[in-house]
């Protein structure tokens, strides 16, 4: 499979909503679907670096990455948001590729930790990759956030 990584554009909005709604709920969809036609950037809602990254294959959008720091942060950490592979691609090294990318952004950044908030069932994903269990959990409705972060050496 070949498959294109390059930037998120106005018209890939209706598949990465999809693909965030099929993987993480309709209520994450529609938040994501408002920010990911932000035109977030420096000085603007906090925020001083977004990047967004989509795959696609023949043309069809089937993953997403963002990669973000807000002014509030600590200067040397960057976070990973709106992450999703459409579930018919999983377990094909995208989503590793993804978050890859992502750090790679921190890195040239001048970043050295790098932050995701996950479900549980995630942790796994997160961990084959370095990052580490912070403490920090946050329940909200029906499920829970795990902050996990990796050190970039």
């Amino acid at each position: 499979m070949e498959f294109s990584f390059r930037n998120f554009q106005r018209k890939d909005l209706g598949a990465c909503v999809k693909i965030i709604s099929d993987t993480m709920g309709k209520g994450r969809a529609r938040r994501a679907g408002a920010d990911l036609l932000a035109k977030l950037g420096p000085g603007e809602k906090g925020y001083s670096f977004v990047k967004r990254k989509v795959v696609t294959l023949k043309g069809k959008v089937i993953a997403l990455v963002c990669v973000y720091r807000l002014n509030a942060h600590p200067k040397n950490v960057m976070g990973i948001d709106w992450f999703a592979v459409d579930r018919k691609y999983w377990r094909k090294g995208l989503g590793t590729r993804l978050v890859r990318w992502a750090m790679a952004q921190a890195k040239a950044s001048k970043k050295n930790t790098v932050f995701v908030w996950s479900t549980k069932k995630s942790i796994p994903f997160y961990e084959k990759l370095g990052f580490a269990r912070s403490g920090m959990d946050i329940v909200r409705e029906s499920r829970t956030s795990v902050l996990l972060v990796k050190r970039l050496d």
